[in-house]
């Protein structure tokens, strides 16, 4: 068979380079990319009576196509050009996924794993396993945004969202488009409600766990008392402000306390050990204390009327309303921070980060570790004052999901996003031929 190509090396050629001693040595060289096409002819054998794999096995495929796209374009396309149409769409060091188990790298996904995806049918976010996973080595990609959010795609990268179709009536009609059709008329669908999780506690459970984690304290003290290992738990909190509320909330998930005032106005909640106990007995990750426990994935497992309740009780204890009627929690980073940003994306809104800012009434500025996060319920970034840049080459990947879309995060920016075909849309390959959008489709068709 002869090269494909000057600049592909074969054989001697390779083992030249390597200096490989072949009177002592066998080198056994392996095309990684070939051998994906050839067990996917083996798979397509019995449909197509072999003739994937005679174009893998006795050709070029990339030639092939070239050819058949040269057909449909009226052009001479090379096989270099024909090898790029298929690509993926988010770049691998800087995109994580929302799973079951909390927020993964490209790495640690695979094929059947749960992740986050919208339904554009029923209006909520769904766990759906990934039907596919593609990838492609240095592609360009765009870095789009504003002053609130920023994310990076390849230029035929699919979301979801709407389309205005009239300035007078503001008529929108919801449908994919890519990162190159941003037009100030469409919407990004950035969060929607989420489905819960089957951990079976309360709401009035959940928001005792609140509590416990803003505005509260609880240690194990890892020795047994008639064969239960002691506990101690306490809410402690302004007398003035939500004492009624953690009475209500503790009562409702039946648990017992005593309250013990302070000088400073101050009520100290000290729950019912035995009590207390059988509420982290409910829990599936042990005994461990406050800063052990895993509440990211905490919050994946409740049910949506618990999830809204653990964070409402957080918001109580550790936020604030604006004058402009917002509502924030301020928190350090971490874990629990981690947890506050999940909770209140899968309540679908959007957890908007602002590094600086004056944490309620007692006027300091956060310019470390603590950030405040605003609880914005506008679900849809508008496209109007979006920048769009090509900002680099990029290791790119995307998913397949039975609901053409899933749950992306860049930096601490989390958005909806849609499935990349697994192949060019007509825009792409027109503007990398230099051919008319019709022709480009014509070149997909073939």
């Amino acid at each position: 068979m002869p090269k494909p190509s000057d600049k592909v090396l074969l054989g001697k050629e390779m083992r030249g380079l390597l200096g490989v001693d072949t009177t002592k040595y066998y080198e056994v060289g392996i095309d990684g990319s070939n051998l994906e096409q050839l067990i996917g002819a083996w798979g397509a054998y019995e449909f197509d009576d072999g003739l994937y794999y005679r174009t893998v096995s006795q050709g070029d495929a990339h030639a092939v196509n070239a050819k058949a796209y040269s057909v449909a374009a009226g052009k001479e396309v090379s096989r270099g050009d024909g090898k790029p149409i298929t690509y993926a769409c988010l770049p691998k060091d800087t995109t994580t996924v929302l799973t079951r188990d909390g927020w993964k790298e490209f790495k640690d996904l695979c094929v059947g794993t749960d992740v986050l995806t919208y339904n554009t049918e029923k209006g909520v976010s769904e766990w759906k396993p990934i039907q596919h996973i593609v990838e492609f080595d240095n592609q360009p990609v765009i870095e789009m945004g504003n002053s609130h959010f920023k994310f990076e795609s390849t230029a035929d990268h699919r979301w979801f969202g709407d389309r205005r179709t009239g300035r007078k009536t503001k008529r929108y009609v919801q449908e994919f488009f890519t990162t190159e059709d941003f037009k100030g008329e469409r919407r990004i669908l950035r969060s929607a409600v989420a489905e819960g999780g089957g951990l079976g506690i309360s709401p009035e459970e959940a928001g005792v766990l609140g509590w416990l984690v803003a505005d509260g304290y609880f240690h194990w003290s890892g020795f047994k008392r008639n064969k239960e290992e002691g506990i101690t738990a306490r809410i402690v909190q302004c007398e003035k402000k939500y004492t009624k509320e953690i009475r209500q909330t503790l009562a409702g998930a039946n648990i017992s306390w005593s309250e013990h005032y302070s000088s400073d106005d101050r009520v100290d909640f000290l729950l019912c050990s035995k009590d207390i106990r059988k509420l982290f007995d409910k829990l599936p990750f042990g005994r461990v204390n406050k800063d052990e426990l895993p509440w990211t994935k905490l919050v994946l497992m409740l049910s949506q009327p618990a999830r809204a309740a653990w964070l409402e009780a957080f918001y109580l204890a550790e936020g604030w309303t604006d004058r402009g009627g917002n509502k924030i929690i301020c928190q350090n980073e971490g874990e629990y921070l981690e947890a506050v940003r999940l909770a209140i994306y899968l309540e679908g809104m959007v957890p908007v980060q602002h590094n600086h800012g004056k944490h309620g009434k007692t006027g300091y500025t956060n310019k470390g570790i603590c950030k405040n996060i605003r609880l914005s319920s506008r679900k849809f970034l508008t496209c109007q004052r979006l920048t769009k840049n090509v900002s680099r080459s990029a290791d790119v990947f995307c998913l397949t999901t039975e609901n053409s879309t899933f749950v992306a995060r860049q930096g601490g920016h989390i958005t909806i996003t849609g499935n990349c075909l697994y192949g060019a849309q007509s825009p792409k390959i027109a503007s990398m031929l230099d051919v008319p959008k019709e022709i480009g489709q014509k070149v997909i068709d073939a």
